[in-house]
């Protein structure tokens, strides 16, 4: 079996083995070596890609970074675009809004810590802040009972007087 890269009739690149038919004719030659390498590259984050020769490369970030030295690939590699503050900030108001139908459901509220939390949270989010450089890390006192006083009103009748007192 010979693995080969190149681009078919219709001008898509990809890999052919040889035993299950004719790669194209401007196909290259790809090492083993090479081919198992580019294949866990990818795995890994990384975009193949023609080289200028038409070689196959391998590109970190899905395309966006730069060629990859196969001979250092591992499986411990990682190859994927960074993930930004703002989609980040979008993933945290997830666990805000179970926060948030958590307190209402036990008549709690948010601690001040965690609403300066999920202003900095949705700032991010909105693209508002764009000066921030790293989410801020997720508050552990996060809810905090109501300070509720409760009024009673007894009515007693008698005779035809009423007296009403309001107990606390």
């Amino acid at each position: 079996m010979t693995i080969f890269y190149g681009a078919n009739s219709s001008g898509v690149y990809g890999f052919y083995d040889d035993t299950l038919g004719t790669p194209p004719t401007s196909a290259v030659k790809v090492s083993d070596d090479d081919w198992k390498a580019l294949l866990l590259a990818q795995q890994l984050g990384a975009k193949i890609t023609a080289s200028a020769s038409g070689s196959p490369q391998a590109v970190s970030e899905d395309g966006a970074g730069s060629v990859i030295n196969l001979s250092t690939v591992t499986a411990s590699s990682n190859f994927a675009a960074p993930v930004t503050l703002k989609a980040q900030a979008v993933a945290a108001q997830a666990w805000i809004n179970q926060q948030a139908n958590l307190a209402a459901a036990m008549g709690e509220v948010f601690t001040a810590t965690m609403r300066a939390y999920v202003q900095t949270i949705s700032s991010i989010a909105s693209g508002a802040d764009t000066a921030t450089k790293t989410l801020p890390t997720q508050p552990s006192d996060v809810m905090t009972a109501t300070a509720t006083t409760s009024t009673a009103t007894t009515t007693t009748a008698t005779d035809s007087t009423t007296t009403t007192s309001a107990a606390s």
